[in-house]
C-alpha cells in the first residue's frame, strides 16, 4: 500500500507542476499583450448551475404587473393586506 501511496503523490505533484506551469504561461502571454497595446486573451469562464440555467418563461416576476392587475395577490403586509394583528389563537 505505501508504493501505490507513493505513486499518487508523484502523480498529484506532477499535476500541480503542470497546473502552475499552464498558469505561468497564461500570465506572461497576458502580459506581453498589454505591453503590445493588444486586447489580452479572453479568460475562460467556468461551466456552473448557473451559468447554463435557461430562463423559463413560466416563472412570474415580483415586478409583473400584467399579472398582478386584476387580484389583490400582489398586495402584501405591508400594503394593507393580510394579517392585521392581534395575540394570536386563544
Amino acid at each position: 500500500m505505501h508504493i501505490l501511496s507513493a505513486v499518487h503523490a508523484k502523480l498529484k505533484h506532477e499535476k500541480k507542476v503542470e497546473k502552475r506551469k499552464k498558469l505561468k504561461a497564461q500570465d506572461t502571454e497576458e502580459k506581453r499583450a498589454l505591453e503590445l497595446g493588444e486586447e489580452p486573451p479572453p479568460r475562460k469562464i467556468p461551466r456552473t448551475i448557473e451559468n447554463t440555467r435557461e430562463n423559463d418563461e413560466t416563472v412570474c416576476k415580483p415586478d409583473d404587473e400584467k399579472l398582478f392587475a386584476g387580484n389583490d395577490a400582489g398586495k402584501g403586509e405591508r400594503e394593507g393586506g393580510g394579517w392585521k394583528g392581534g395575540k394570536g389563537i386563544k
